[in-house]
């Protein structure tokens, strides 16, 4: 069963939100700015646009974009702090459009902590349960209950200020699982924090949801992030989604070239005006000057109308080689990652980049302009139409 299902939704933020006195042309650059959204309307900016999204009871939905995408749009018009300008959003198949945030059951984590300074670590985490008319004794145990599992019960009488960030934000996730909501709702909420930080909160809220088994959506630009601790990655640009699946679907068949673009470090290599055409061989790129063969069961897929056409090719990093009699190429620079070192190549006109193993390539190993070969993976390669940027294979 589905446990929140939005329908074909739509977000326009009015330009008079932004400002009544600069006059109508310079309140839309403002918004647009503010946004960081091209679309406009004669009503205003879009920030999210024909979104339909079906979240499953117990999911732990990502949406990943840039900033400005819509991502923290959605989450805010879930939890009732937006209205909704189009469309319908549901919640155990209720309509939950008009409902205040206060009524919907949602609990939702900001970046920014939004603790009470002058209130203790029992005091904030007591907050959300103070309008539920719950008895004293039965608070309690809930406030030590939500303490226990965020490992915070020897903090409870400590005030914010006398916390570290790490501590402050299990405060805020302590806050919003107090009560036991339906559904979970982060807006970035590491992003302040440093990378080992980040590492840790993670793994306690993957540890979270497997305990509670409740319904969590998490925003973020961060696709390390979203990887991590998601079981549905929802990729988004400019108010819409671009594709919905596990992090397995998303990173081996991505569905268009913004998405194949997007995610994977460092990014695919993509590499335009490449012709695709069958012989009597089967279907051939030309690539580099010279024909790369398609696998039968990759290649099958393919209409038959495309042959002689132009296609746009990507292939990832981990998957072109170093060595043999392959293609001609010249290294351009280095990146030393630790563990990887990112080879940054030109193939006569085309810019890419290839991963190694640390411990196969030494400072010395490479040097700008010297020559090296390297060799393509055809099985790997990813296949888009440059019109539609829609995946072909």
């Amino acid at each position: 069963m589905s446990n929140l299902l939005l329908k074909n939704v739509l977000k326009i933020y009015p330009y008079t939100k932004v400002s009544g006195i600069f006059g109508r042309r310079k309140a839309r650059e403002a918004l647009a700015r503010e946004k960081q959204n091209p679309y406009t309307t004669n009503e205003g900016v879009v920030a999210v646009q024909k979104f339909n999204l079906e979240v499953e009871s117990g999911e732990f939905v990502v949406l990943l974009g840039p900033s400005g995408c819509g991502k923290s749009s959605v989450l805010r018009m879930i939890a009732g702090l937006e209205d909704v300008s189009a469309g319908e959003i549901y919640m155990d198949g209720a309509l939950i459009n008009d409902l205040k945030p206060e009524d919907r059951d949602v609990s939702m984590i900001f970046q920014n902590y939004s603790l009470y300074s002058h209130f203790t670590v029992y005091e904030n985490l007591a907050f959300p349960l103070q309008n539920l008319h719950i008895p004293r004794d039965e608070l309690d145990s809930m406030v030590r209950d939500a303490a226990s599992v965020l490992n915070l019960s020897h903090l409870l009488d400590r005030r914010p200020k006398e916390l570290s960030g790490g501590e402050r934000q299990r405060v805020a996730i302590g806050r919003a699982i107090v009560r036991k909501p339906k559904l979970f709702l982060m807006d970035e909420p590491f992003s302040n924090l440093d990378a080992p930080l980040r590492q840790k909160l993670r793994l306690l809220i993957k540890d979270l949801h497997k305990k509670l088994g409740v319904t969590f959506i998490y925003v973020t630009h961060d696709q390390m992030e979203a990887f991590s601790i998601g079981e549905k990655i929802v990729v988004m640009r400019d108010g819409m989604i671009e594709q919905v699946g596990t992090p397995r679907e998303i990173y081996n068949r991505p569905a268009n070239i913004y998405t194949a673009a997007l995610v994977g470090i460092p990014r695919m290599n993509i590499f335009e005006n490449v012709r695709l055409h069958r012989t009597a061989d089967g279907w051939a790129v030309n690539l580099f000057g010279g024909d790369f063969f398609l696998p039968a069961d990759v290649a099958r897929g393919i209409p038959q109308e495309l042959d002689g056409s132009t296609v746009t090719l990507g292939i990832r990093p981990v998957h072109i080689g170093i060595g043999g009699e392959g293609i001609e190429a010249r290294v351009q620079y280095t990146e030393h990652m630790g563990s990887e070192i990112y080879l940054h190549l030109l193939i006569g006109d085309e810019e890419a980049v290839v991963v190694q193993p640390a411990g196969t390539v030494t400072n010395a190993s490479y040097m700008p302009n010297q020559s090296i070969r390297i060799t393509l993976q055809p099985h790997r390669f990813h296949l888009f139409d440059p019109k539609t940027e829609l995946r072909i294979i």
